[in-house]
């Protein structure tokens, strides 16, 4: 087994971890903003953004990125179960890079258009937060189903509170639960609060230097 010796591995580690315990929350809610256990067959809308500004991600990390993205696709797709999946990649290239298109049904079709994603070189004025956030929302108005869980997961090294109020839109007008993973340092405990939907208990996930692992978390459950 090698040894990592790199900060950023245990981030995106610990990412998945919180994930993981993140998924196996039931919240009683409004049935369109629940974001139910994926291991009991339901339907979900899920779409994810990651933030690949270079000054936080090197093509290791993208690797990682991609990895720990697969694994959510793979343990909500179980048998019986029909989620449709949105991967978006903001921070690097001027416009917001659609890897994985809304809806895309299977983790077979997931992980087919996520392979080909390559690392990003910084371009001018690169693609914000608020950019892929009202990318979501545009897919979901032409495609999410009425009466299914939807889902949003911002992955950030650097949270900018101008997203707040396109959240707050997403949750009203589309009935959005909108989770925030706060990487590292510059993603701190109060703009998580305020920018992930309530209860932020379940919603905010701040994500730092905590632990030095071997390998990447190979699974998101268990």
């Amino acid at each position: 087994m090698v040894k990592m010796h790199n900060a950023e591995v245990c981030v995106w580690t610990n990412v998945c971890i919180g994930l993981a315990l993140l998924f196996f929350i039931t919240v009683d809610a409004d049935p369109t903003k629940a974001f139910n256990n994926p291991l009991n067959g339901r339907a979900v809308d899920l779409f994810l953004l990651v933030d690949e500004n270079n000054s936080y991600m090197s093509v290791m990390q993208l690797g990682l990125v991609k990895t720990a993205l697969q694994n959510i696709a793979n343990e909500l797709n179980p048998v019986g179960s029909t989620p449709s999946f949105g991967v978006y990649f903001y921070g690097a290239t001027s416009t917001v890079n659609t890897v994985v298109p809304h809806p895309t049904t299977t983790a077979s079709a997931f992980k087919a258009k996520l392979d080909l994603k390559q690392y990003s070189m910084m371009q001018a004025n690169p693609s914000t937060l608020m950019t892929a956030l009202d990318n979501v929302d545009s897919a979901c108005q032409s495609g999410c189903r009425p009466s299914v869980p939807r889902v949003t997961v911002v992955f950030s090294s650097v949270l900018d509170l101008k997203a707040q109020a396109a959240i707050r839109r997403l949750e009203r007008n589309r009935g959005m639960t909108v989770i925030i993973v706060g990487i590292g340092s510059y993603a701190g405990t109060p703009i998580l609060n305020q920018l992930a939907s309530h209860p932020v208990q379940h919603y905010a996930i701040p994500i730092g230097n905590l632990f030095e692992l071997n390998v990447v978390a190979a699974h998101i459950s268990s």
